[in-house]
């Protein structure tokens, strides 16, 4: 029930209800775990039964109709790290569990219109939370994807330059100790180049 009012449009009514929860993490003995407070270890930790909840009461959103909001902020406050908690499977089964129950009854043409309007705000919730941190990853991604390719070219070119020379003719030992001087210096560059890029 805290957890309704931390969701509450009151300034007022949700920052008590954020206090309240806070003091109860404590007592409870939950503490922060990287940049996750005690609140969401608290809910992390308690997500399987919050699944439920939410789940339940999307069933009867004309009772609950605040729902959409209690489900952002529980999305808000458990998906704001990569804390070292057992968070993803959890709350990954809040949101598939949550998503395949507003895709039942969007499917289903005999909606009220209102359960539809709830239920968008719900999906409307996920992107909310979800979408910066897809952003990032893909970001992430994509610059993971182009160092490696980097690196690859780099390791190409360093086989071709070596059976170039292989070619050349016969090879000394002093040409042998270059090439591997040449290749060590080459290695600690992309070294030095990947940890400061």
């Amino acid at each position: 029930r805290l957890l309704d009012k931390v969701a509450d449009p009151h300034p007022q009514v949700a920052s008590t209800a954020q206090t309240a929860l806070r003091h109860v993490a404590e007592v409870l003995g939950y503490h922060a775990v990287d940049s996750l407070d005690a609140v969401g270890v608290l809910l992390v930790q308690n997500s399987d039964y919050l699944v439920d909840e939410v789940i339940k009461r999307m069933k009867f959103l004309s009772l609950y109709p605040n729902t959409p909001l209690v489900f952002t902020a529980l999305l808000q406050r458990t998906s704001s790290s990569d804390a070292a908690v057992p968070r993803h499977v959890n709350i990954n089964t809040l949101i598939i569990s949550t998503l395949q129950t507003i895709m039942k009854t969007l499917d289903d043409g005999r909606a009220q219109r209102e359960l539809v309007r709830l239920h968008l705000k719900m999906l409307e919730g996920v992107v909310q939370v979800l979408g910066p941190s897809a952003q990032q990853d893909t970001h992430i991604q994509r610059r993971e994807h182009e160092q490696q390719e980097a690196q690859r070219r780099a390791r190409q070119a360093e086989l071709v330059a070596a059976e170039e020379e292989a070619r050349s003719g016969p090879t000394s030992m002093a040409d042998i100790e270059h090439y591997f001087a040449k290749h060590e210096e080459e290695k600690k560059e992309r070294e030095r180049r990947k940890l400061t890029g």
